[in-house]
């Protein structure tokens, strides 16, 4: 299976590079445009992960430089030494991509997986940044709130709930910057008008500089829970009040 991977890798780059390489010798395009777009196909290339793909496709590119665009055409001699440094500035930035680009693949697949072990759990997860927009949304918050993935992605978190805080929301963040943590009751809408009462876990994410940059909430509905609780309350508050 690898092996039909690689293959079909090789087969992709080489028409890809065939294309661009026809098109641009049948238009007259001149070298730094053609240098561009074949940057353009390696970097795609490069964030498949394989980095001999990138390699090879990286030396075709400087010969189809030198041989189609470079004059003297059809030579790899080239005779113009500014479209000399214009090859070497296009090799040039190669190991960057080559080992950025397949260490890009490497995280989104490592993100992904984490992902995938978030949603096996029934709890309900999302990830906000700092200005309270949802950037993750897992399957449990799928099914509590009735907003799918994409539709919650984008949006504020406190306006899609309609989140009723137990404090003022400054007072939390204050307490959430301060400790890193918070815990607390809220009352979210769901998509179809009704009501949940959550046990609610905050945790700060920060970045390198120690600012905050993302707040993972994880939220477990406690509403049939909370709901004989509030009538055991609601009596004792009318015994009290009641004549003797």
């Amino acid at each position: 299976m690898k092996r039909q991977q690689v293959v079909a890798q090789y087969l992709s780059g080489s028409i890809a590079f065939a294309v661009v390489t026809f098109v641009c010798f049948r238009l007259g395009l001149n070298l730094v445009i053609t240098a561009c777009l074949y940057l353009i196909v390696i970097v795609l290339l490069s964030l498949r992960g394989s980095f001999v793909l990138s390699a090879v496709f990286s030396l075709v590119g400087v010969g189809c430089l030198a041989y189609y665009f470079a004059p003297p055409d059809f030579s790899f001699r080239v005779r113009d030494p500014l479209d000399a440094v214009i090859i070497i500035v296009f090799l040039q930035p190669r190991p960057l991509s080559l080992t950025w680009c397949p260490d890009c693949a490497s995280r989104r697949r490592r993100y992904e997986s984490k992902a995938a072990l978030l949603d096996l759990t029934h709890d309900t997860i999302f990830v906000r940044d700092v200005n309270d927009v949802i950037t993750y949304w897992n399957r449990g918050a799928e099914e509590l709130y009735g907003w799918k993935r994409n539709e919650a992605i984008g949006e504020k978190s406190h306006d899609l709930n309609q989140t009723v805080f137990p404090a003022p929301l400054e007072d939390i963040t204050a307490d959430l910057i301060r400790t890193g943590r918070w815990e607390g009751e809220l009352i979210h809408t769901r998509r179809d008008g009704t009501k949940v009462v959550s046990a609610s876990r905050w945790s700060l994410q920060r970045d390198g500089q120690g600012r905050p940059a993302a707040t993972l909430e994880t939220n477990n509905d406690i509403t049939e829970r909370n709901g004989p609780r509030k009538r055991c309350s609601r009596r004792r508050r009318s015994s009290r009040t009641s004549p003797a």
